[in-house]
């Protein structure tokens, strides 16, 4: 089965649990989100969690946020991080030179269970991109924890 799939049925998972309101299935979710972060970290791509990166925004030099989805996912329920930018993953390679100003900059990547997002880590590091991180479990974590969004 690939991670892909293993994701998104976890997500689908949570998701659902958090609706429900039940700890339980959401932590059994979040620990296979977490099993597969752990993949991406061995594979050399830094992580960031949730409440960590709240900590970060909250304080003076903020990492600048790139959120990876589709705009559909950005401007949807979910919603985004406030002052994220949007450039969706299939798009990313295209369009590193918008990006240029954050080349020396704490640079975020975000999409909705951290997939994509720990690819766009893996893309921005060749294109020279110096201190990345992808948010671990995504948006899906993120809401998980009740914080900020904009929509």
């Amino acid at each position: 089965m690939s991670i892909g799939l293993i994701v998104l049925g976890s997500a689908v998972a949570l998701t659902a649990a958090v609706l429900a309101g039940r700890a339980l299935a959401v932590r059994a979710a979040m620990g296979k989100i977490r099993g597969i972060a752990s993949t991406a970290e061995r594979l050399g791509v830094r992580e960031v969690a949730a409440d960590a990166l709240a900590r970060e925004i909250a304080a003076e030099g903020a990492p600048a946020i790139l959120d990876v989805r589709l705009e559909q996912e950005f401007r949807g329920p979910h919603g985004h991080l406030a002052g994220s930018r949007l450039v969706p993953l299939s798009e990313l390679s295209a369009r590193l030179e918008d990006l240029a100003d954050w080349k020396d900059r704490p640079v975020v990547t975000v999409c909705a269970g951290g997939v994509r997002s720990a690819r766009a880590v893996e893309l921005l590091q060749q294109a020279g991109f110096r201190d990345v991180r992808s948010l671990e479990g995504g948006m899906i974590a993120w809401r998980s924890l009740d914080l900020p969004v904009e929509r």
